[in-house]
């Protein structure tokens, strides 16, 4: 019995299906348009996506990507750092702490628990748009890895309050900061920071 429920893990655990459609429809969904910029995103080597053409089967787990089921994949560190992933970080700190910085300065124990608690998957999200747009800032201005951070950096400044908004709500498009993270209204209110 054990063999045959191993059996069917591993059947459940990669998804027979068309891997090209597959990678092409991640590609979509991270904005990516190489294997390797898909494998950075999704932090794994290069080389698994080869193999997932080779085999002809793609993990389940990166299937409910699509399906918006599987969000694990923004709420852990990428498994290397190159200097694009250290400016994508700096800038997502920077984008947590201006969007966050009411509650951080006020230094209240139980504010911060209640943010910084659940707020993993949010600070990845967040630079998982860091890493976008530095990508954006630099294909278009054609500039450095930080020229390009200063550059997000300057218009997130310039945007005042809608960029702290945008940052505050994340991917979780409609919900307040205070339904996301349990906090009362007045807790989660902030001034306008332009």
């Amino acid at each position: 019995m054990h063999t045959m429920r191993t059996a069917y893990i591993r059947q459940e655990d990669h998804m027979t299906t068309d891997p090209e459609a597959v990678i092409k429809q991640l590609k979509a969904k991270f904005n990516v348009d190489t294997d390797v910029d898909l494998a950075r995103k999704l932090r794994i080597e290069k080389s698994t996506i080869s193999s997932w053409k080779s085999r002809g089967r793609v993990p389940s787990r990166f299937l409910r990507i699509l399906s918006g089921e599987n969000h694990e994949f923004i709420a852990a560190p990428p498994v290397g750092w190159g200097e694009e992933e250290e400016a994508a970080f700096s800038l997502a700190l920077f984008r947590f702490s201006r969007a966050f910085s009411d509650v951080i300065s006020r230094g209240e124990y139980r504010s911060l628990v209640q943010l910084f608690t659940p707020a993993a998957a949010h600070f990845w999200w967040l630079m998982s748009q860091a890493q976008e747009d530095l990508i954006k800032k630099q294909a278009h201005s054609g500039v450095s890895v930080s020229a390009a951070e200063a550059l997000v950096m300057f218009d997130d400044l310039e945007h005042g309050s809608g960029a702290v908004e945008r940052d505050r709500k994340g991917p979780f498009s409609g919900a307040s900061v205070a339904e996301l993270y349990g906090m009362s209204d007045g807790q989660a209110n902030s001034s306008d920071r332009d």
